[in-house]
C-alpha cells in the first residue's frame, strides 16, 4: 500500500480556520438541505465558500484534498458535515481518503471528537467520506 505524507502548515490551516468560522456562522437549515436533496438548489460544496482544496503533500504537490464543511440543522440537532476526497484519483481507492487523514482533519478543524463521535459515517461510490457530528455549542467557538 501506498502511504502519502500530509504536512498541514498555518497556511493549511488558516485555511481550515476560516472554513469552520464560516461553517459554524452560516447554518444550513432544514428547508435548504430538503431543496438540496430534490435538485432544486446546488449542493452545499458548489458554494466556495464552505469549500477548500488544499495542497498539503510536498512530496506529490499534484495531490489535493478536497473539503466540504457545513453546520446543518439534522435530527440529531446542529452537525457538522464534513466532505473529503483527494484529487487526482487512484485506481485502488478512487478519490478516497485514508481514515488516519479525516481523523486528522477532525483534530485540525477542532471537531469536539473523533471518528467515533459521528452520528453518521458514509462512503459516496468512490469519491468522498461523508460524516455528521454533533456540534457542542460550548466548544464551536464562533
Amino acid at each position: 500500500m501506498d502511504l502519502t505524507a500530509f504536512v498541514f502548515g498555518p497556511e493549511q490551516r488558516a485555511e481550515l480556520d476560516s472554513l469552520r468560522l464560516h461553517a459554524l456562522n452560516n447554518v444550513v437549515g432544514v428547508a435548504a438541505i430538503l431543496r438540496m436533496a430534490s435538485g432544486a438548489r446546488p449542493p452545499i460544496g458548489e458554494d466556495p465558500a464552505f469549500r477548500r482544496e488544499l495542497r498539503c503533500c510536498p512530496l506529490q504537490p499534484e495531490i489535493v484534498v478536497r473539503l466540504v464543511l457545513s453546520v446543518e440543522d439534522q435530527p440529531h440537532g446542529e452537525c457538522f458535515h464534513l466532505s473529503v476526497s483527494m484529487w487526482p484519483p487512484t485506481e485502488i481507492n478512487g478519490s478516497l481518503p485514508h481514515p488516519a487523514l479525516v481523523e486528522t482533519l477532525l483534530i485540525l478543524l477542532q471537531f469536539p471528537k473523533d471518528l467515533r463521535g459521528c452520528v453518521k459515517i458514509w462512503v459516496e461510490g468512490d469519491t468522498a467520506i461523508n460524516l455528521l457530528q454533533p456540534v457542542e455549542k460550548d466548544t464551536a467557538g464562533a
